[in-house]
């Protein structure tokens, strides 16, 4: 039934396909749906994905997902993926969401990306994905990424978001950037972050980051961290 009315919305501007925790749907009805971006791309503004938590899809749903993006709607220029809690992605998935926004969505301006609860993935995922991004959608002013509990990213993946993010992404005038129970991350990069915003984003206007649950974070440079950016009109720092 969703499918067969979609095929006569042709003039959509706003789609957002929900792929929720409903157990009917698998796989091949994934794929089915988000081939129907081919015949309704032409007036396309804005996108949103959601993939719950359901046994029937996997990674390689996802896959397709993003291959059918990067070849349809290539003048896109809002999206929002939301695959919280999606147990079943790792590095490969998000590298693959990376290299299709890098290479075919190069007019984004908005950009949100939810991986909160995504436990597989670790640094060399968010590698990939920040440098892909970083490195091809320059026009992007709004990006969230939301990496809530993904304990394996130490660090190193804090790193690669700031040199990718906040070092190359200069047209940002609002970032979201949610680190909330990743460990792993020190004050290394933490003081790396600020440096990187105050040298590189002087057009941002909104920033939020949430440091909270990160232990190897001390309080003094917590401190430091929440009084850095007083001179944005609107921040919020949780730490």
């Amino acid at each position: 039934m969703a499918i067969n009315i979609t095929e006569k919305l042709t003039n959509l501007y706003h789609l957002n396909l929900n792929f929720g925790v409903w157990d009917k749907v698998t796989d091949p009805e994934v794929k089915r749906t988000t081939a129907l971006l081919e015949a309704n791309n032409k007036n396309l503004s804005y996108v949103g994905f959601s993939v719950k938590p359901n046994k029937n899809i996997t990674g390689h749903s996802l896959n397709n997902i993003m291959n059918n993006m990067g070849i349809y709607l290539v003048g896109l220029e809002h999206l929002s993926l939301n695959l919280s809690f999606f147990s079943k992605i790792t590095d490969q998935e998000v590298s693959n969401i990376g290299q299709s926004l890098g290479e075919n969505l190069k007019n984004l301006k908005h950009l949100d990306i939810n991986l909160n609860y995504c436990k597989q993935i670790t640094d060399s995922g968010i590698q990939d994905l920040c440098s892909k991004i970083g490195k091809n959608l320059i026009k992007l002013e709004y990006f969230r990424l939301n990496l809530w509990s993904c304990d394996q990213i130490t660090t190193q993946g804090l790193m690669s978001f700031n040199l990718y993010i906040t070092g190359k992404l200069v047209n940002l005038k609002h970032l979201e950037a949610d680190f909330d129970g990743c460990w792993h991350i020190t004050n290394d990069g933490v003081l790396d972050l600020i440096e990187y915003v105050r040298l590189n984003l002087k057009k941002l206007n909104h920033l939020e980051l949430s440091f909270c649950r990160c232990p190897g974070i001390t309080d003094q440079v917590k401190e430091i961290l929440k009084k850095s950016f007083n001179y944005i009109p609107k921040c919020n720092i949780r730490v």
